[in-house]
């Protein structure tokens, strides 16, 4: 299947207007699913008409993102029976024309289409001098997002586990590369049950990092039964953000976590919710100001490494422990944020399996070990905030049932705000 081309289709005037009235949020959740699932595909065998097979090919809706008054975004796998799913990017923007990239094609990221070349990468993997017995690699893309981000697993001969491509924009792969490392060697010293995940290299001219396959399976899968492994990940978070020396250099901030920032980013996340559940995206609003508040209002800690990211998709569990993934947003600042973000994952993915959080944050923060009072008082703080986030980018709004879980995260969210009070 190859269609590696920019492609644009010109709709009827009909799905025009339920378009405009999808952006505009006048429509509830229930209609956009509709409007996915029955138009959508209709839209989609017309713009690839030129792809060979088009008519008997089926589309898998995988992720949806409103930006009210501006775009729709959807994600999809295109599906046959003969070849593995492609991976396309939908955009509709009121008047304009319905936009489509299909894998690997990106205008922000020219160097994705030779990433996907199987005969290019295997030359670059080459060319860093690790594989002994040579022999062709395959390429298939795991996360496609156009003008945000790729990832793509490489598999072949000599690569146990298989290796994987982060791609990006800026030199951000090299700097997390070297964040890696610096805390490996934290980690070495402690001695513990965890460890970061292995680079494998990383080629500037194609501002690619390779990652070495660490086997296991994401923690997010079977955390809900796992307190020891939750206390694990406290201990090996302690260590990183006790780790100054594998810190990295400090930004313009100097150290200093931008609480103002994080608010916004959770604004934009659940700005859908206001325009599709007002009542709920009301209180959720007020829930966000309260906290940013009080965050401003508690003077934070500074100088610490962070991870940036610290939560259970981003690491494994396997035999001999965890590995710890996804080094792009370590930064130097407040230790809180990172307690913070993981206490309100442990509570996703508890809810996810319907049972409470409570054993695996305690056993998170008897893993952590003693600090300041106000470490945790701020990260109690950020456990609400991201749990806010999660409402807006976690909750996928094209599922039957999005209005109830929405209802339900930001009622979960207000329940841990009237406690802390």
């Amino acid at each position: 299947m190859s269609l590696q081309s920019f492609t644009q289709a010109s709709p009827p005037a009909c799905v025009v207007r339920e378009v405009q009235e999808i952006i505009a949020g006048r429509v509830d959740a229930r209609q956009i699913r509709q409007f996915l699932q029955a138009q959508a595909p209709i839209q989609l065998r017309e713009a690839l008409s030129k792809m060979p097979g088009s008519d008997s090919v089926q589309f898998r809706l995988l992720r949806t993102r409103l930006k009210p008054g501006r775009k729709l975004v959807a994600f999809f796998e295109l599906v046959t029976g003969a070849q593995r799913p492609c991976p396309i990017a939908v955009t509709w923007a009121d008047e304009s024309p319905v936009k489509v990239l299909v894998s690997p094609e990106d205008p922000a990221f020219p160097q994705l289409m030779r990433l996907n070349d199987a005969d290019y990468v295997t030359g670059l993997v080459d060319s860093m001098g690790r594989r002994m017995s040579g022999g062709r690699l395959s390429v298939t893309p795991l996360r496609y997002r156009p003008g945000q981000r790729h990832v793509l697993r490489i598999d072949g001969p000599d690569l146990p586990g298989g290796l994987f491509a982060k791609i990006y924009r800026d030199g951000t792969g090299a700097s997390a590369i070297a964040t890696a490392r610096s805390f490996q060697y934290a980690l070495t010293a402690w001695g513990g049950p965890a460890r970061t995940a292995r680079p494998y290299g990383y080629a500037a001219s194609d501002r690619v990092a390779l990652w070495s396959g660490n086997g296991g399976e994401a923690l997010s899968g079977v955390i809900a039964n796992s307190p020891e492994h939750s206390r694990t990940a406290g201990a090996a978070l302690r260590v990183l953000h006790d780790g100054h020396r594998a810190a990295p250099e400090a930004g313009p901030d100097r150290g200093t976590t931008d609480v103002a920032k994080e608010g916004q980013s959770t604004a934009r996340a659940v700005e859908h919710i206001e325009a599709l559940r007002p009542t709920t995206g009301r209180r959720l609003a007020q829930l966000l100001h309260g906290v940013v508040g009080r965050l401003a209002e508690r003077p934070g800690e500074s100088g610490h490494a962070l991870h940036g990211d610290f939560k259970c998709d981003n690491i494994l569990a396997g035999e001999d422990g965890l590995s710890i993934l996804d080094f792009d947003r370590s930064t130097i600042g407040d230790p809180a944020l990172d307690l913070g973000k993981f206490c309100a994952d442990l509570r996703w993915w508890a809810a996810q399996a319907d049972s409470p959080p409570d054993e695996l944050i305690d056993a998170f923060a008897e893993g952590y070990g003693s600090c300041p009072t106000t470490r945790w008082e701020r990260a109690g703080q950020f456990d609400l905030l991201f749990q806010l986030r999660a409402a807006g980018r976690r909750v996928t709004l094209h599922d039957e049932g999005w209005a109830e879980r929405v209802d339900a995260r930001v009622e979960a969210a207000a329940a841990l705000a009237s406690r802390q009070k």
